[in-house]
C-alpha cells in the first residue's frame, strides 16, 4: 500500500497557555489566581507572560501591549473579560472546554504546559493502511 503523509499544525491558544501558567506554581510571581472559584486571575508581570507567549508562538518581538491586544480579542467571544477597577485582573467566562476542572474547581486536576514546545510546529506522520481523518 502507498504511504500517506499528513502535515498537521499543532496550535496553542492563548487562553490554554494562560490556564497552563496559572496552574504552574513556578509561574506564580507573574500570573496567579485571585479567585479560582470565580476563575479570576491577575497578570502581575505582563512582560514575562508576553515573553513566554512569544517563545511559544515563535514571536520574539511579543510584548505586553501585543499580549493585551490578544487577550482583548477574547472579549468579543465571551471567553475572557477585564475586571473593572483592577489593574491586570481578568476573568474566564466561557471556555471551549474545561482543561483543568475549573467548572468543578477541583484543585487535584492539573494542566501541564510542555516547556519543550517553544513554537507551533508541524508533525509529520506516516500511516500505513490507516484511515485518514481531516
Amino acid at each position: 500500500m502507498e504511504q500517506k503523509k499528513i502535515k498537521r499544525r499543532i496550535q496553542a491558544y492563548l487562553w490554554e497557555f494562560l490556564v497552563g501558567l496559572l496552574e504552574d506554581e513556578e509561574c506564580a510571581p507573574f500570573i496567579n489566581w485571585t479567585n479560582k472559584f470565580e476563575k479570576e486571575f491577575v497578570v502581575a508581570d505582563p512582560d514575562e507572560v508576553a515573553s513566554l507567549w512569544g517563545l511559544l508562538k515563535n514571536r520574539p518581538k511579543m510584548n505586553k501591549t501585543k499580549l493585551r491586544r490578544a487577550i482583548r480579542q477574547y472579549y468579543k467571544r465571551d471567553l475572557i473579560m477585564k475586571v473593572k477597577g483592577r489593574v491586570g485582573v481578568y476573568k474566564f467566562l466561557h471556555l471551549p472546554y474545561d482543561p483543568i476542572g475549573l467548572e468543578e474547581c477541583n484543585p487535584k486536576q492539573e494542566f501541564y504546559f510542555d516547556e519543550n514546545c517553544v513554537s507551533p510546529s508541524y508533525e509529520e506522520t506516516t500511516h500505513d493502511d490507516e484511515a485518514v481523518s481531516p
